[in-house]
């Protein structure tokens, strides 16, 4: 299978937020406007992982509304092995567990591609460095709708999801 390489590294310069701030930062917005998302725009430290929490371009939803980020979950000490051969099975496992254990149970709308044959293609999971010269993590990416409560921001939602993510990541 021709291995294709991710665009860009998942982890951005720079040492990621605490968790602590993450959640700080959401109770702070619940019940603000839907502008008040942009907060948490960054590289977030949690339990087990990192998660990058990027705005995406217009186009994604076809509501102008929908406030839809890309939620990227990085696992660089994952513990599924280092035999490069059998990346494409291993991410195709960890998709048929996130689809089984994680997607069902969530408070609030996220998607990533279905596990298949051509996982390599859709980057939805990946073994990866995910910086330069770092060994291979584990990358999972997401598209989550942000969750709102009439017009407003609900950050408790997007905190539990945060546990979960955490949950998922131990």
């Amino acid at each position: 299978m021709t291995r294709l390489a991710i665009p860009v590294f998942p982890l951005p310069d720079g040492e990621p937020s605490p968790r602590q701030q993450l959640i700080a930062t959401l109770a702070r917005i619940d019940g603000w406007g839907q502008g008040a998302w942009r907060e948490i725009h960054a590289t977030w430290r949690l339990r087990g992982g990192t998660l990058v929490i990027d705005d995406l371009e217009a186009g994604v939803s076809r509501d102008p509304d929908d406030r839809v980020v890309a939620a990227t979950l990085v696992l660089e000490r994952h513990g599924l092995g280092a035999a490069r051969e059998h990346d494409d099975a291993t991410c195709d496992w960890v998709l048929r567990l996130l689809w089984r254990s994680l997607m069902p149970r969530l408070r609030l709308t996220a998607t990533c591609h279905q596990p298949a044959a051509s996982i390599r293609s859709v980057n939805a999971c990946v073994l990866t460095p995910p910086r330069p010269g770092a060994p291979p993590g584990l990358v999972v990416r997401l598209l989550v709708r942000l969750p709102m409560a009439g017009m407003c921001c609900d950050g408790k939602r997007f905190a539990g999801f945060v546990r979960q993510l955490e949950d998922f990541a131990a």
